[in-house]
């Protein structure tokens, strides 16, 4: 009989609130929980030639604990058999509530909240609690669109530099700094059964610079920063006296404040300092070797020595191996969202700027109609006291540009007529320039024949062409020159009484 790496613990599993039957039970060949920073949790059950029981379906409520201590909670996802002359092999996958928010799919905006107050609301829309380890800058708006609701909280976490994570009953979000707790001792020979660490000074940085702009105010900044957040609780390696890496800077970002730009670049420094040096290892099993938990790994060349903060975990108990816990602290790959430029149809739902700034607010009809908040518009020769102010009214459609596809960032490019018909001067051919406001007030470049007409609603015209020029006033006409000269001069004038 061969024996296991490491001691056998007694694995408790109850389904829908029950422990699971002796019968049943006995049937379990591998237990296996994968865990990960940004991921759902999934706890995999294997069972050799199982008799069917009605508990194994999905939505299933599961629950696991090793040794008394509770390391697993969710329900039933999946199921898998595989059938043989030889027998039959039953896997049951569940996972963790984070699963339910990687389902779900909401169209929401968002004002003045930051990563910890999105993940208030989704938690408690799962039945958690939340804790945020770090503190996080608010954005003015946010909106969710073709995201899940945990790519949405991901993606806002991820601009921070956070991860979220369910532990017990609460969603934690935390950096690669890890969990705050005490970190774990790991001897290779003793509890550290094997290793692969890898140092690559190239990954590491010394600081970064980060260029960014308002993009509502178009105020322009720059934030430096030289710190890692796991500086906090590990030595870093130390990559030598002449790093290869320079600073790394990041470029033409769309960030409201310094906060969110500090916290940006932070989240670069924090991945380049996870990326400078990687371990994974297989160590005997053990509950507290978690994402987020510190680990401080001894017996190994000393460059190689130290602290690392573990990432993902995979807890796995077998009748061959036992308990063993294999671990990694490679930066959580997470897709990051495309910095593609957007372009959409937007409604205008105010033209009262309150700051006075040639904003106005505007709506996103094909977003599910979400509030994208006060924008800036594009105004031809825009500059210090001048330019063509021509702002777009309430009601108008517009065409709404997003710089970095983020559709609560945008900046209106100019109004479309959609379904209204052109101005009426506008409909001649060749076309000219037409300015005509909501109240009727009309300057005409015709296209053709060099005229120019500038007219009121009232019905009073200026009107000039190649072979006249015409004044006419459908009111009182006064010219006046006080204090000055009025000189009329022509070949004859005339000067007729109605």
């Amino acid at each position: 009989m061969t024996r296991p790496l490491t001691s056998r613990p007694r694995l408790r599993l109850d389904l829908d609130g029950a422990e699971m039957d002796g019968a049943l039970a006995a049937r379990l060949s591998c237990a296996v929980l994968r865990q990960a920073l940004g991921a759902p949790a999934a706890l995999e059950l294997d069972f050799a030639d199982p008799d069917w029981s009605d508990i194994l379906r999905t939505g299933t409520t599961v629950r696991a604990a090793i040794d008394g201590r509770a390391v697993f909670a969710g329900a039933i996802t999946g199921m898998r058999e595989e059938s043989s002359a030889s027998g039959r092999s039953l896997r049951v996958v569940a996972r963790d509530p984070l699963i339910r928010l990687a389902r779900r799919q909401t169209l929401r905006a968002l004002a003045d909240v930051s990563a910890p107050d999105v993940a208030a609301q989704l938690a408690a829309d799962i039945g958690l609690g939340s804790r945020s380890l770090e503190t996080t800058p608010k954005r003015l708006l946010v909106l969710q669109h073709e995201q899940t609701d945990l790519d949405f909280l991901a993606d806002l976490c991820g601009q921070s530099g956070l991860y979220p994570i369910v532990r017990g009953d609460l969603l934690l979000l935390m950096s690669l700094a890890g969990d705050g707790e005490g970190a774990t001792h790991l001897e290779l020979g003793q509890s550290l059964l094997s290793c692969d660490i890898a140092v690559a000074a190239d990954r590491w940085l010394p600081g970064g610079v980060i260029h960014s702009r308002d993009p509502l105010s178009l105020k322009s900044r720059i934030n430096r920063s030289s710190l890692a957040r796991q500086d906090r609780v590990v030595d870093l390696h130390d990559p030598g006296g002449d790093p290869p890496g320079g600073e790394r800077m990041l470029l033409n970002r769309h960030l409201g404040t310094d906060a969110e730009a500090e916290a940006m670049l932070q989240a670069t420094l924090d991945r380049a300092a996870a990326e400078a040096a990687v371990a994974e290892g297989l160590a005997e099993g053990d509950p507290d070797l978690v994402p987020g938990r510190a680990v401080t790994i001894e017996g190994v060349l000393p460059p190689l020595a130290g602290g690392y903060v573990i990432t993902r975990a995979l807890h796995r108990l077998s009748a061959t191996e036992g308990y063993v816990t294999e671990f990694s602290t490679e930066a959580p790959r997470l897709p990051r969202p495309a910095r593609t430029p957007l372009v959409a149809v937007g409604r205008v739902t105010d033209d009262g700027d309150p700051e006075k700034l040639g904003r106005c607010r505007v709506e996103l009809p094909d977003f599910g109609g979400l509030d994208a908040g006060w924008m800036a518009c594009l105004s031809a020769g825009a500059g210090r006291r001048r330019g063509i102010v021509a702002l777009p009214q309430k009601g108008d459609d517009v065409l709404v540009l997003f710089p970095e596809g983020d559709p609560g960032r945008g900046i209106v490019l100019g109004g479309l007529f959609g379904t209204h018909a052109l101005p009426s001067e506008a409909r001649r051919e060749p076309h000219g320039i037409v300015l005509r406001t909501e109240g009727g007030q009309i300057l005409d470049l015709s296209g053709g024949g060099g005229a120019l007409k500038v007219a009121t609603s009232g019905g009073s015209l200026l009107e000039m062409g190649p072979g006249q020029v015409r004044l006419a006033a459908a009111a009182d006409l006064v010219i006046e020159a006080p204090r000055r000269t009025i000189t009329i001069r022509a070949a004859e004038i005339n000067f007729e009484r109605e």
